[in-house]
């Protein structure tokens, strides 16, 4: 399984290589908010990346609330940013602006235009229907994102259509879905995460805690909070410095990273915090693959 970390930026891809020199990071680049990033990661950071994919941008093309940035994203823009790099992305994903139940026609539209250049682009289900998946399937497309939709991107879906294209012999994306809760018991193939940089940011590490009294097979993360950002947690988060497991966090802190806790207490410690994210979701991609080889998932 890979897990694909979006909105990435150059200095936490030389920061955490510099930490873990083995790793190799999945990363996601958006054309929605595409910088000399993007130039950085395929031509020069090659060597610290496993996996490269595009996304076309049309979920800040719905959603930005400055226009001007919605504006910067059109499709004549997408295929011609795309023909010019395709082939430096291990995938694409179709150009997708309707994300109503009933927008399969006219994003289908964008996809054959694509398709008719020689750009074969990944479709973006929208309606969480079966007849969506199958007649993609039908098709012969090989990896089949599942996006966005208002009320009918549930877990429940999920693993009912995870499952059918599974047994397709095709993979699955969810789109902006990185939760063990969402990903460990179904046949997801990729997925992709931008809190890594969101929570890091505002205050808040993920830490996949052992000692933590759940039975085998289940989430582990702990969501721990700073009070130089957030004031008070939200819910299910624990206070950075009143954690049950502060010990075990601390150690581990110290054993993984070589940092003193004391280091992460103060605002212009951010940087240590998105680190450390970063690398729960690294761990995470490996766990999750371990528990889909249990279970039998070809992921």
């Amino acid at each position: 399984m890979n897990l694909y970390l979006s909105a990435f930026a150059e200095k936490y891809l030389v920061a955490y290589t510099n930490i873990f020199p083995d790793e190799k990071l999945n990363i996601l680049v958006s054309y929605g908010s595409r910088t000399q990033n993007i130039a950085k990661f395929i031509f020069d950071r090659k060597d610290h990346i496993n996996s490269i994919i595009l996304d076309s941008g049309t979920y800040t093309k719905n959603f930005a609330k400055n226009a001007s940035t919605r504006n910067k994203i059109d499709f004549s823009g997408y295929s011609a940013y795309l023909d010019t790099l395709h082939e430096y992305f291990d995938c694409a994903f179709n150009f997708d602006p309707n994300f109503e139940s009933h927008g399969q026609i006219e994003n289908d539209e964008y996809m054959d235009l694509l398709m008719k250049k020689g750009l074969n682009v990944v479709p973006v289900v929208h309606s969480y229907s079966e007849e969506e998946v199958e007649c993609y399937l039908a098709q012969g497309h090989k990896i089949i994102a599942l996006g966005f939709s208002e009320g009918n991107k549930t877990a429940k879906n999920i693993a009912k259509l995870s499952r059918i294209i599974d047994a397709a012999g095709a993979k699955t994306h969810v789109l902006g879905v990185s939760t063990w809760k969402m990903l460990a018991n179904n046949p997801i193939a990729y997925c992709d995460s931008s809190s890594w940089v969101k929570h890091g940011i505002y205050g808040v590490i993920r830490y996949w805690n052992e000692s933590k009294d759940v039975p085998d097979g289940e989430d582990k993360t702990d969501s721990i909070y700073f009070n130089d950002y957030l004031g008070h947690g939200k819910n299910n988060m624990e206070n950075f410095l009143e954690y049950k497991y502060k010990d075990e966090l601390y150690a581990w802190i110290k054993e993984t990273f070589g940092w003193e806790y004391y280091e992460l207490l103060s605002s212009d410690s951010r940087d240590k915090r998105v680190l450390i994210n970063i690398h729960y979701f690294v761990q995470l991609q490996k766990r999750i693959s371990e528990r889909h080889a249990e279970l039998g998932f070809n992921t």
